[in-house]
């Protein structure tokens, strides 16, 4: 059988390289030991077909007087007969003179037989190398032929030298005890282990207010773990235990925890003590503490009949981790266990399995099974909205044997008298399906926690930082052809829209073709041209179409092929225009069209793909915003690499996908991946700092923000500074200088405008050596001109660039030549989210972003912030309460100046980064159009969509005769929440509500809301046409709604400026003269109701009447 494959087996073994043994080997083949044959290729044939001389082998190594024989293999296979044969040559070898031991058994830990029997082997005078024992492990295939090497996998654990394992499974085969340790000169008995997400991924599956806080469940598995091997059996008891504060786990690098063990007098019981430390700790956190035992209470048994009748009211599990999220805390797929929940009167029954990511885990009690238990217990009490419950302490837990794959249950009790809002006491009982007790937990004490107590300073600052990341998703649902409907293609001077209409056009989209020209010119149907940056020739080129088209996409950025750092400005005005121009068109006729813009290599997916075109980045935050006042017109940006083939197919797919409600695509060989907002920063062990003799440029440095920056930078250690303001600063401002320069600053103030690049360089140069020792350089100088984008006039769309963009890049000309640490953009959240009436400013704070990237690709450094509002410091600051409400209410709350400083110093450190956010947001709250980027923070959005339309829909099921009073209170509604007004303040319904302080931003939010509750297109004009409540009712009952409400349109030619201005006209539908007011947020319902009655009794009148006249009224 095995000769046909001898000869070329020999050829190959030929032309192998052998050496000789370094230590003795005695053959198989021969039976003695080997000499020099083994280094011939005709031994290795002979060792094919020869018989094995094993026996001879060992009776040759007894001969020459070895006496220890270790067995290296999974199990002991050979052994027993090497033992055997020992008998035969030497019948007088006694136990204590020869050592016969297997590396492995499987009934026996690795780590523990590894150490017998090299423990064998030094009590016969051996001197093994204790120092090069390790504890790390790796997968090997099992699959003969898969030829990998493994040995770099595995860092060797040298002991006192202090090297780690690099993997985290544990010889001990427990995923949380990678290795144990005694001294001689202590007592205790340490286990420790390093924690990080890389080695102990099931890590990931528990975050506390968004950081990763390993469960007190897993502290317990591990104490269990240790006293499993201290013990070898159960039951074990661990009493009096607390847990004393919390174990974060950074997003990068690992965390060393140690477990030490105090024995007492009598061997009977352990002192437990948990602690974490690394590099930068100065102190060890303690985070478990108790006493380790086997004495034990044996609890009566559930008596589970009584109790299920007790609790019948059944609770999804999903429920119950959807109200943990709500609670901040988020649980993956190995921390959920619950099948079944039914809760009773301050008690709870629970069916537990484990899921399948903890099976075969290594755990002999899943930290998730553990957690699990709690969290029935918490579902017990009535907890306020928002509290966050996490164990504190339990006066025992025990556990009579291992969790293993089975299904149980359990019973939570809630202690009487034991839950005043901060705490809750209860006990747990857990038991198979025939009775058996399994474990109980006595005393389990739950505490609120707030984030500022369970996070430290740090943790809690990097809580606010968020970075871009990308996310692959299915490009197999194509675009739908819409027919009669057709996309209109704005065209590039390089033929890439052209690629896509042609490729389109095979596939049966209807395609429009828009070339750029300085005429207005119609070649066909299908193909125009016309200067693109002009309203008349948009008005004239949709005044032609015989149908709304299906959407738009612009690949005119394409044509702009570099970046001008000579005129910035120019080049947005090129790019944005155009876009600006047609969604005022589309508004002012109230058409609903996507608008898609397409861009070449204007986004980073990674550190390979530069930014090669930064400057479409400002069409990103204009876009945004656009989707955020007029949310009828879907909009998009689709990336791809120029120079990469993109089928019209693939290209199909990614609008798609923006259709569908997704705002960034990039496509990156043949794949699409969207943008999200992730909660994924790595902090630095490394603090920030500054050295004293290094210059700090900062513009926008007299300004609130400026001066706060100032302080903070000399707390790092700057102290010379270069202040950059338009205006000479003022009394208040010089006071604040003064101050920083008695406490040790340097402050050269530079009054210039930092737009103008002469201006800046020639003051700057001015300045000499404290110039020329600059190292970093922070721009914080910006500009607002805010408005919607209906009337926004080029010129406010361009105001905000000159010192945003145009002010970055002439401090980027002008530090070009030095050797730079820090160039920081100081950009504003709303180029992330949007921001109604700032489409101009989120699209300038967008190219901010860009700018950074460009710097990066040219081998400077650079990093784009995109700020939060500040409590105390900024623009933010000086908004009136309302204002700030309204930022609240979209799920963004202010930062207070201490901790935005803190994100700042972390972003500082980290040198990875070009573009990251520092924002409080709640992610309860979050509500933005473009919510696709916020997808991995928020729960999903579906509820909102059975919210849609309610109004349309009580307006249809409401008589006739009632609709105005309905319509009337809930537009009294909208606009007393919209306007912060006081509880019991009333709204004229005829006031201008202008007059009571709506401004732009509010009437945008009263329209949208309204188009959402109503179903219906509505005007971005809306309260400028119709600027009272009155009005506004009369003109969606009689006009917007009319079809839907099933009622002819009436004419009001002869009453409509009465009705538009509703200052002095009387009120036809109860003949007085202005006087029919409004409860603000519902307070007064008596006088509702009252109205109510006496309009259904008018009602039932004209119902009787009606009946008379053989009509049906309604």
């Amino acid at each position: 059988m095995m000769d046909p494959m001898l000869e070329p087996f020999r050829k190959i073994a030929s032309e192998v390289r052998f050496s000789d043994p370094s230590i003795p080997i005695y053959s198989n083949v021969s039976g003695k030991k080997a000499q020099n044959e083994m280094k011939n290729a005709d031994y290795w044939v002979d060792h094919i077909r020869k018989p094995v001389q094993f026996e001879a082998s060992i009776q040759s190594a007894l001969k020459d007087g070895y006496n220890q024989f270790i067995e290296v293999g999974p199990k002991p296979t050979l052994i027993s007969l090497a033992k055997s044969t020992s008998a035969v040559v030497n019948p007088m070898l006694s136990k204590l003179d020869a050592a016969w031991v297997p590396m492995m058994r499987k009934s026996t830990d690795e780590y523990l037989q590894i150490l017998y029997a090299l423990g064998a082997h030094w009590c016969l005078g051996g001197k093994p190398k204790w120092d090069l024992i390790g504890h790390g492990q790796t997968k090997i295939p099992t699959y003969a032929f898969d030829r990998k090497p493994y040995w770099k996998e595995v860092t060797i654990d040298a002991g006192k030298s202090g090297k780690q394992a690099s993997l985290a499974t544990s010889t001990f085969n427990h995923p949380l005890i990678g290795s144990r340790f005694q001294s001689p000169l202590m007592k205790e008995r340490f286990y420790e282990t390093a924690f990080s997400k890389e080695k102990l991924p099931f890590l990931e599956d528990h975050r506390v207010f968004g950081e990763l806080v390993v469960a007190g469940a897993s502290h317990l598995s591990m104490v269990f773990g240790a006293a499993e091997i201290e013990f070898e059996k159960y039951p074990i008891c661990l009493k009096q235990v607390i847990f004393p504060q919390a174990l974060v786990i950074p997003n990068a690098g690992d965390r060393t925890v140690q477990l030490m063990l105090t024995q007492d007098k009598n061997n009977a019981s352990f002192a437990f003590r948990l602690i974490s430390f690394d590099k930068s700790t100065d102190e060890p956190g303690v985070h478990a503490t108790g006493t380790i035992t086997r004495d034990f209470n044996d609890t009566a048994l559930l008596k589970w009949t009584e109790i299920s009748k007790r609790c019948t009211q059944n609770i999804d599990p999903e429920t119950v981790y959807r109200s943990q999220a709500e609670r901040n805390i988020v649980v993956g797929e190995s921390y959920k266990w619950l099948k079944s929940v039914n809760l009773g009167q301050n008690e709870a029954i629970a069916e537990l399995s484990a899921p399948k990511s903890a099976l075969n885990s290594g755990f002999s009690i899943h930290p998730g099974f553990i957690d699990s238990c709690f969290g029935v217990l918490v579902m017990t009490a009535q907890l306020k909205d928002g509290e966050t419950f996490i164990p504190f302490s339990l006066e025992a837990i025990q556990f009579n044997r291992p969790i293993e794959n089975e299904q149980l249950r359990i019973h939570a009790t809630l202690r009487p008298g034991n839950h005043d809002g901060s705490r809750i006491i209860g006990d747990i009982t857990i038991e198979t399906d025939l009775g058996e007790k399994v474990a109980s937990f006595i005393g389990l004490e739950g505490r609120s926690a707030k984030m500022e107590a369970l996070l430290s300073r740090s943790d809690r600052a990097s809580t606010l930082i968020y970075r871009f990341g990308w996310k692959s998703i299915d490009a197999k649902e194509s675009l739908e052809v819409a027919t009669g409907k057709p996309w209109i293609i704005v065209a590039d001077q390089h033929g890439y829209a052209a690629k896509i209409a042609k490729d389109w056009q095979k596939i049966g989209h209807e395609v429009i073709l828009v070339e750029s020209g300085s005429k207005f010119a119609k070649h066909d149907t299908s193909r125009y041209e016309f200067n693109h940056s002009t309203k008349e020739n948009w008005t004239k080129f949709l005044d032609e179409l015989s149908s709304t088209p299906a959407g738009l996409l612009s690949f005119t950025s394409f044509d702009e092929t570099e970046f001008d750092l000579q005129n910035p400005v120019g080049q947005q005005n090129r790019l944005l225009s155009p876009l600006l121009n047609l969604v005022q068109i589309l508004a002012q006729r109230g058409v609903s069209m996507p608008i898609i813009a397409v861009t070449s290599s204007g986004t980073s997916v990674d550190s390979k793909d530069p930014i090669l075109n930064p400057q479409s980045g400002a069409i990103r935050g204009f876009l945004r915003t656009v989707g955020i006042e007029q949310p009828d017109i879907k909009t998009g940006i689709i990336d791809f690499k120029l120079g990469e083939s993109v089928s019209g197919n693939l290209f199909g797919s990614a609008v798609q996908a923006v259709l569908s409600g997704e705002s960034s695509i990039t496509i990156r060989n043949k794949i699409l991946l969207t943008l999200r907002l992730v909660r994924n920063f790595n902090k630095s062990d490394k603090p920030i700092s500054f050295l004293t003799d290094d210059t700090c440029i900062i513009s926008g440095g007299l300004g609130s923000l400026g001066l706060t920056t100032t302080k903070w930078l000399m707390q790092q250690g700057a102290r010379n500074f270069i202040l950059i303001g338009r205006k000479s600063p003022n009394e208040i401002q010089k006071s604040a200088i003064n101050v920083l320069n008695n406490s040790g600053a340097n402050i050269q103030v530079l009054t210039c405008d930092i737009a103008d690049y002469d201006s800046l360089s020639v003051q700057l140069n001015k300045l000499g050596k404290t110039f020329t020792s600059t190292k970093s350089v922070f721009h914080l100088a910006g500009e607002l001109s805010d408005g919607p984008i209906n009337t926004m006039s080029p010129e406010n769309l361009l105001a905000p660039f000159n010192s945003k963009v145009q002010g970055a890049i002439n401090l980027h000309r002008v530090t070009e030549s030095l050797k730079l640490d820090h160039f920081v953009l100081f950009s504003s959240i709303v180029s992330v989210t949007g921001s109604a009436a700032q489409a101009n400013y989120a699209a300038a704070n967008s190219l901010l972003a860009s700018i950074a990237g460009y710097r990066n690709l040219n081998g400077l450094p650079a990093l784009s912030i995109n700020w939060g509002p500040w409590a105390d410091s900024g623009m933010a600051a000086n908004l009136d309460q309302r204002s700030k409400d309204r930022i609240k209410d979209q799920g963004i709350n202010m930062i207070a100046d201490d901790m935005a400083l803190e994100a700042f110093g972390l972003c500082l450190a980290d040198n990875q980064s070009t573009e990251l956010s520092i924002a409080d947001f709640d992610t309860k709250k979050i509500n933005f159009t473009n919510i696709s980027l916020f997808n991995d923070l928020t729960e999903s959005k579906s509820a909102k969509s059975e919210e849609k339309h309610t109004l349309l829909t009580t307006l249809k099921n409401t008589q006739a005769a009632r609709r105005d009073i309905i319509l009337t209170r809930k537009l009294g509604e909208i606009l007393t929440q919209a306007l912060r007004m006081r509880p019991g303040q009333e709204i004229d319904p005829r006031e201008r509500l202008f007059d009571l302080g709506v401004d732009s931003l509010i009437a945008v939010e009263l329209r949208n809301r309204l188009q959402s509750e109503l179903g219906t297109p509505i005007s971005s004009t809306l309260l400028f046409d119709y600027p009272t409540i009155e009005s506004l009712v009369d003109y969606i009952l009689r006009d917007l709604l009319a079809e839907q409400l099933n009622r002819e349109p009436v004419d009001k030619t002869a009453s409509s400026d009465s009705d538009n201005n509703g200052i002095n006209g009387t009120n036809e539908s109860n003949g007085t003269h202005g006087k029919n007011v409004l409860p603000a947020n519902g307070d007064s319902d008596s006088e509702l109701k009252s109205s109510s009655e006496e309009d259904d009794d008018e009602v039932e009148l004209l119902r009787a009447l009606d009946e008379l006249k053989g009509m049906n009224l309604s």
